[in-house]
């Protein structure tokens, strides 16, 4: 199966991937700028006079989070013009949306004007804004949370959709695509292009194309790695991303656990701190993964060994009761005690049945002499084949055989649940 990736950016600064397999996730997790790695890139850096973007596929995803698993906002065609605001380190492009974007806040939380806004009106915390979608259809409390929205903050209302308003995003919101599917290219370049009808995806602030501010690292936000313990961080970063590479089955996380804990519990360097705890957390998740994944694997390796035993033993039943059926026997099946009294008294009163194994049907019941008798008592829960003279019996509704030769034809008992007795009147 393809591996996904989920890349949050939490206000640690760090970014933390969890890539889901079959069984479930792992989490990648790479560093601050103060502990650069170096991430796959298909560009080069961008030069301050190069903050154009050409697409180069034939459609391009637009997203809210620089995330190959996020909600996809809108798609844009082959030859789009994009304006870069920004690029991070992993090679994703922070750009200007096309106009018609939308959002979707809790109806019941907004107070209509008659100028199509609306005043927040939630009485404790923030409201949520969920990303809406031109290419996407889904129910609004399971998008993407794009921004937060105090009490009192006025929004404007685009439309009703049912519990939902759709509202135009605030202006922190921001949208990202990825530098795979891109060429950049300067603003001399984009004039060309615009003026031979290439469309852009945001019009641009003026006649002469000005290029926006150069694309700049983004500030450090997240702990200090310098220190002892984040220095003791940083190796254990790599060595989870080594092991999170190996197949599902051969990873080990015990080590790395029992390194982080020490990191997570120190309370000389707090964000250190906290961040070790958001790793230990994961991985100590996957380690539950992998022994739900190991119970259930053996769960399956013990049903599919019990499958193959029953059908080895049908089959064996089969080819017995082919054997069985040839014309030399008048009956045949499991040979099980009876309950039912025939009419014939004495040495022949019925004390014995042959039932067919697999349709669990009653074949007939048996009347042995002595002999017989003695030898049947040994043989219950066998395959058995009775030769003799075949009756309809009318007191007992069903076939009688009085048993001239008794023949065991299985090797081993079969092993059967005897049919409870059916209660004839009262």
């Amino acid at each position: 199966m393809t591996r996904v990736g989920v890349r949050l950016i939490p206000t640690t600064g760090l970014i933390l991937g969890l890539f889901a397999g079959p069984y479930g996730t792992w989490a990648q997790l790479s560093p601050t700028a103060t502990q650069p790695t170096t991430p796959p890139q298909t560009q080069p850096a961008t030069p301050t006079d190069a903050l154009w973007l050409r697409v180069t596929a034939s459609e391009l995803n637009i997203r809210v989070l620089p995330d190959p698993d996020s909600l996809v906002v809108a798609r844009v065609p082959f030859g789009t013009l994009l304006r870069a605001i920004d690029v991070d380190t992993h090679g994703w492009y922070r750009v200007l949306p096309p106009t018609e974007l939308f959002g979707y806040v809790a109806r019941e939380y907004i107070q209509p004007d008659v100028d199509s806004t609306g005043l927040v009106s939630i009485q404790t915390g923030t409201l949520r804004v969920r990303a809406g979608s031109l290419v996407q259809r889904g129910d609004p409390v399971t998008l993407d949370v794009v921004a937060r929205l105090e009490r009192g903050e006025r929004v404007r209302i685009l439309a009703e959709d049912g519990d939902w308003f759709r509202i135009t995003l605030p202006d922190v919101v921001r949208y990202y695509v990825a530098g795979t599917h891109i060429t950049v290219i300067d603003a001399d370049e984009a004039q060309r292009l615009l003026s031979q009808g290439a469309a852009v995806t945001a019009a641009p602030e003026s006649d002469d194309l000005p290029t926006p501010p150069p694309a700049t690292a983004p500030t450090p936000t997240g702990p200090d790695l310098g220190g002892a313990w984040g220095q003791r961080l940083v190796p254990i970063e790599k060595a989870v991303t080594t092991e999170a590479n190996k197949p599902f089955a051969e990873q080990q996380w015990d080590e790395l656990i029992v390194r982080l804990r020490p990191i997570a519990a120190q309370r000389e360097e707090p964000l250190v701190a906290a961040l070790a705890a958001g790793w230990l957390e994961q991985l100590e998740r996957r380690v539950q993964q992998q022994e739900t994944a190991r119970r259930a694997e053996e769960i399956l390796r013990r049903s599919d060994r019990d499958q193959a035993r029953h059908e080895r033993e049908m089959a064996r039943l089969r080819a017995v009761r082919a054997a069985a059926t040839r014309p030399a026997y008048t009956a045949s099946g499991l040979l099980m005690r009876s309950l039912v009294a025939g009419t014939g008294g004495g040495a022949d009163t019925v004390a014995f049945k042959l039932h067919d194994p697999l349709t669990r049907r009653l074949e007939a019941y048996l009347e042995l002499n002595p002999t017989d008798r003695a030898l049947a008592t040994q043989w219950v829960g066998r395959y058995v084949a009775v030769s003799g003279e075949r009756r309809t019996d009318a007191t007992l509704g069903t076939a009688v055989v009085r048993v001239t030769a008794l023949v065991d034809l299985s090797d081993t008992a079969v092993p059967v649940t005897q049919p409870a007795p059916t209660r004839q009147g009262r």
